[in-house]
């Protein structure tokens, strides 16, 4: 078997069938070693009493695949080291009080990808997932965060130091009203924006509208030239008609098509880890957990200072940042109309566009609130993408 010391004094053993976590018993003469963790192919992870009791897990049953979401190895900033883990279901995270079950640590001040120390935890990580039939994610350092929004100006400037603080707050009750999109969870329990049923039949409305002004315009400018009487001055207005009339046809049918093939409905099932685009019970899009860096709750709010601590949300949108450096939203161009309160250090330097890290306890809104939620589902970080105008 394959063999990976770790920070903890225990070891890694693994092969094709079996990966376990062992320790040497304390004031053993014979080497003897203490199975903290243990799983064979196919079956669920045997934990040792002490080791469940520590991570408050259950002992006598062990951890089964459905109590395990994905495996993750992670850089850890606060420690300077390679974590690997456990991400595990809700339920079982409610009972415990937290989804992150950690296994094993390497110290890596650099947290490079591609070192010695990353890719031997990578494969005992592949290896466990594998066993396991679960996702096998790597989160790795952020040498810088990235800013950039696809349907926003990219902004190169770093972010700036923090100045708006808030007292720490659960999460607000879903669902969430965020534009013409709802959020909250469906009959299976997945995280779920689903789309107000009246926005295609206006879409469709508003593309009829556009065709009447169309024949509208033909019917002018036809009846101009065959009247009889005197063509308008300047005489190129008729022809003016039939042009406006191309444009309204051209706009009618973009604005047809493309809520024709608006997604209905996207799901994030933290289960799989997967992100699905549904355009009814056709799969229009999908991606995998472990194809994205992070979830960004991207806004554009009103300036907020220490006489006026009021923020005004007026757009937004939600993006997954892809390992490939592309953007992908989830739900975007959304028109919002949400005011909240903040409070604003009187020695703070002047709001300015940033990008930092999102976590439950800062957020204001409820494009943040979403973001988080499904950042939290597959696993990820979130991050706040904040635009001041």
């Amino acid at each position: 078997m394959e063999q990976l010391a770790t920070f903890e004094n225990s070891v890694i053993e693994y092969d094709g069938d079996a990966w376990r976590l062992v320790m040497p018993e304390p004031d053993s003469a014979l080497d003897a070693l203490r199975v903290l963790v243990e799983v064979r192919r196919g079956s669920g992870l045997r934990l040792n009493a002490q080791f469940a009791a520590h991570r408050r897990l259950p002992a006598e049953d062990g951890l089964s695949p459905a109590d395990i979401e994905r495996v993750v190895l992670g850089w850890s900033h606060k420690d300077g080291s390679w974590q690997l883990g456990l991400m595990l279901a809700p339920a079982l995270a409610e009972v415990r009080g937290s989804r992150w079950c950690g296994l094993a640590t390497w110290p890596d001040s650099s947290g490079a990808v591609g070192t010695p120390t990353h890719l031997s935890a990578a494969d005992a990580g592949q290896k466990l997932a594998g066993l396991i039939s679960k996702p096998f994610t790597v989160v790795p350092r952020k040498a810088e965060t990235p800013a950039a929004s696809p349907a926003q100006q990219v902004y190169t400037t770093p972010a700036a130091p923090v100045r708006l603080v808030s007292p720490p707050a659960a999460l607000p009750p879903m669902p969430y009203k965020l534009g013409h999109w709802s959020f909250g969870r469906d009959a299976s329990g997945a995280l779920a924006f689903t789309l107000e049923r009246g926005y295609v039949r206006g879409r469709i409305l508003r593309a009829v509208w556009y065709l009447f002004w169309a024949v509208a315009f033909v019917v002018l400018s036809l009846t101009s030239l065959t009247s009889g009487i005197a063509l308008p001055q300047p005489a190129v207005l008729p022809y003016v008609g039939f042009g406006c009339a191309v444009v309204m046809v051209i706009i009618a049918v973009y604005t047809a098509l493309s809520a024709l093939r608006q997604p209905r409905r996207v799901l994030v099932n933290g289960l799989n880890g997967t992100i699905r685009w549904m355009r009814g019970d056709k799969l229009a899009q999908s991606l995998q957990a472990g194809e994205i860096q992070g979830i960004y709750a991207s806004q554009v709010v009103t300036r907020a200072s220490e006489k006026k601590p009021r923020r005004h949300l007026t757009y937004g949108e939600v993006n997954a940042y892809l390992q490939d450096g592309r953007f992908v939203a989830l739900v975007s161009r959304l028109d919002m109309d949400e005011k909240y309160d903040v409070i604003v250090q009187a020695d703070a330097p002047r709001d300015e566009d940033a990008v930092r890290p999102l976590s439950a306890h800062e957020t204001h809104n409820s494009v943040q609130a979403a973001a988080v939620q499904v950042a939290d589902a597959l696993g990820v970080p979130a991050w706040d993408d904040l635009r001041v105008k």
